[in-house]
């Protein structure tokens, strides 16, 4: 009898491999982007010239990208920085191809930004002004004024403004944002005026999208910035936001060390949205999901019950658990193992 392969080192190695990755060279902008409607799947428009790539074709590089949150990552990344829950169902569906068909929700082809996606995200905007006034009022009391003055804008836009944008706002956006807010809290009052601010910060592309542009080393190549990496990370990794303590290690430069990298990979992979997002990969592979569509003659299966099918999705998620995180078992019992 043959002795079962098994790979203790799994979620190590996956770390290692995509922590790798994530201070690397950046090219230009190429390529066609997606445009899509209210009414079906993205289709691929030629977006004409772009900049010329900060890294040669022939050296594989990936191009300078943006790319906007999936529905499941704004979802998160809206309850986690400001706490508000928003329902699956008040988002569009990311994961269509150019051809129809339905993809990983990652598929960058299709993440484009549609009427609904702009009315959703306007929606979610306003909520969350709405939702954070009392706490506006009570961190930042000099809002209650008719007019706040500078400082007391100035503390606002450093405290949401990076919230926000996943990282610290450059000095130009700084004073946009607060100019903005001045003007506003000249007509309508500072708690309106904050809100507005708000829905400045909510409805920018530094909020909806991350960003894989780096910034110009030498002649050759753009590197990721410790930001872009720690956004990197935490998305591809968790479907959610940096933490504080991966925001922290990009504020300090610490995420242009390979070894520190591969550390904060294996610390998120770990962690419980870590394995939420090793699952749903195997969901969106092997359409685990599809378990809920799948309809039975009552009669002659009386036991396919809505609790048999979540007990069958269950089973499939506990397998693909024990299979990547468990040292005992392997990557490949999730297609050799006789049990579940």
């Amino acid at each position: 009898m043959s002795k079962a392969v098994r790979y203790p080192f799994v979620r190590q190695s996956f770390a290692f491999l995509l922590a790798a990755g994530f201070a690397g060279c950046q090219g230009g902008s190429q390529g066609d982007v997606a445009q899509t409607d209210d009414e079906g799947p993205p289709t691929s428009i030629d977006n004409g010239p772009t900049a010329d790539k900060a890294c040669g074709a022939e050296e594989g590089l990936i191009p300078a990208r943006a790319l906007r949150l999936t529905a499941r990552q704004y979802q998160r990344t809206v309850a986690e920085t400001f706490g508000l829950a928003i329902a699956a169902d008040d988002l569009p569906r990311d994961g269509f191809t150019n051809d129809g068909l339905v993809s990983f929700d990652t598929y960058a082809a299709g993440l484009g930004v549609s009427d609904a996606h702009a009315l959703a995200f306007r929606k979610v905007a306003a909520a969350v002004g709405d939702k954070l006034l009392p706490e506006l009022k009570q961190k930042h009391a000099c809002l209650s004024s008719g007019n706040p003055g500078s400082d007391c804008v100035a503390g606002f836009v450093k405290d949401y403004g990076p919230r926000a944008f996943r990282r610290d706002l450059t000095d130009d956006e700084l004073k946009r944002v607060s100019d903005y807010f001045g003007e506003s809290a000249t007509k309508w009052g500072g708690e309106v005026a904050a809100r507005l601010a708000l829905q400045v910060l909510l409805l920018s592309p530094s909020h909806i999208y991350r960003t894989e542009f780096g910034t110009k080393q030498s002649d050759a190549a753009n590197v990721l910035t410790g930001f872009e990496i720690a956004n990197q990370l935490a998305y591809v990794l968790t479907d959610g936001p940096p933490d504080e303590a991966l925001i922290e290690k990009a504020r300090e430069g610490a995420l242009g060390d390979s070894e520190t990298r591969r550390a904060e990979a294996a610390r998120l992979l770990a962690g419980a949205h870590g394995k939420e997002k090793v699952f749903e990969f195997f969901n969106q592979f092997f359409d685990l999901e599809h378990i809920n569509a799948v309809t039975k003659d009552i009669k002659a299966f009386p036991g396919f019950s809505p609790e048999l099918r979540a007990d069958m999705l269950n089973e499939s998620k506990a397998l693909v658990d024990t299979a990547i995180f468990d040292d005992e078992r392997g990557l490949g019992a999730l297609f050799l193992a006789d049990t579940t």
